[in-house]
């Protein structure tokens, strides 16, 4: 199957088995309990509901969103590998690393939609629902980068879990930036 639209399906499936069965709404619910300080206000709880309602909406899109910075973060991590085609030897490019992320991403989130029907019915294993998604990630990771760049497997970890890091964290200040635009114009 194609790359990307083999992780538009999974991503779809994902969020519609989290949207049927409630599981975003109970993880947001989670963080808001974990994360608040103290009384908001009417406005700052209007505006975090509709937070999540676009979140929601863009869930696929989210989902799809970690995979150009998966790419671009094992293209940094992984910028001098190299592979043999007949006597020269190629350097990997954004593309390539871009499909490999691409497929990363797909199973990580086709494994996601499957934990989804977990949570949905064993409710109290959501509180762990981002450790094992990160840890699932890393996994493909560490899996996926050891089969195509073929470095030990003490170098393919401690990369994987880099990558994992840069993608994650890039995501998330993109996220932030948004949230910062979207409560500028709300």
């Amino acid at each position: 199957m194609k790359p990307f639209r083999f992780a538009l399906i999974w991503a779809t499936i994902s969020v519609l088995i989290m949207a049927y069965f409630g599981i975003f709404e109970k993880q947001m619910a989670l963080m808001e309990i974990q994360m608040q300080v103290g009384e908001r206000t009417p406005e700052a709880q209007q505006f975090q509901e509709k937070m999540f309602e676009v979140m929601l909406k863009y869930m696929s899109l989210i989902i799809l969103a970690i995979i150009p910075f998966s790419a671009f973060a094992s293209r940094v991590v992984y910028f001098n590998k190299k592979y043999q085609v007949n006597r020269n030897f190629l350097k990997y490019t954004y593309s390539e690393h871009l499909i490999l992320s691409t497929f990363i991403v797909a199973v990580s989130t086709a494994i996601g939609a499957v934990l989804n029907l977990i949570y949905a019915i064993f409710p109290a294993l959501i509180l762990y629902a981002t450790v094992i998604a990160l840890f699932i990630n890393y996994i493909m990771y560490l899996w996926s980068f050891k089969g195509v760049f073929k470095d030990n497997w003490f170098l393919t970890s401690i990369k994987a879990g880099l990558v994992n890091f840069l993608a994650v964290f890039m995501v998330g200040f993109l996220a932030v930036v948004i949230a910062m635009i979207f409560a500028f114009l709300y």
